[in-house]
């Protein structure tokens, strides 16, 4: 299984934050749980975290990785945001982005140790609580994990002349199948 690094942190690095009884677990549509059982590799740069779970001797069914995704390449998402479970939403693929080290260093989050982040910005509609949902290729084949949003505001004045900060954009960031699958391949915990 494969969620977000910011989403499993505490578990991940649990003598940074004073967390005291936390369960972490997955939850399927037909509202079965299954408890993390074993971390198997992570990447702090590229916000995923790859675990194994107690499947209770159930045989679950995984998407299968798909290739990298092209710029305006159709994609798929189902998320959480703000507990609408299982929104669907579809868009393309915006953007390829590789941060370089100085400006991923600068940001907070990331690690100098770890590879410079990588990053595929869609289009498709996800908002907070949406964290590490598939994304998907025309296939149904994984093509990201979802992982931030930001929003752009430009600086407006309302109807009294006083500025506003007026929403223009949303960049929606996620974790190219790319580095999940070098994570797989390289079982990196840095």
């Amino acid at each position: 299984m494969c969620d977000n690094y910011h989403v499993l942190k505490d578990i991940i690095r649990p003598n940074e934050n004073d967390v005291e009884d936390s369960a972490y677990f997955i939850m399927t549509v037909d509202k079965k749980i299954y408890f993390i059982d074993d971390l198997l590799a992570y990447s702090q740069n590229n916000d995923l975290a790859v675990f194994k779970v107690n499947t209770q001797g159930d045989r679950l069914s995984p998407i299968p990785l798909g290739k990298p995704a092209q710029v305006g390449a159709p994609v798929f998402c189902i998320s959480h945001p703000s507990f609408h479970f299982y929104y669907f939403s579809k868009g393309i693929v915006s953007r390829d982005v590789s941060v370089d080290s100085l400006l991923a260093q600068a940001v907070t989050g990331y690690s100098q140790h770890g590879k410079p982040p990588i990053r595929m910005e869609i289009t498709a509609d996800y908002c907070a609580g949406s964290s590490g949902g598939p994304i998907l290729d025309k296939y149904g084949n994984l093509a990201g994990i979802v992982s931030s949003a930001l929003s752009l505001s430009g600086a407006e004045k309302d109807k009294d002349g006083k500025i506003i900060n007026a929403l223009q954009l949303v960049i929606k960031d996620t974790a190219p199948v790319k580095a999940l699958a070098d994570l797989l391949q390289n079982k990196i915990l840095n």
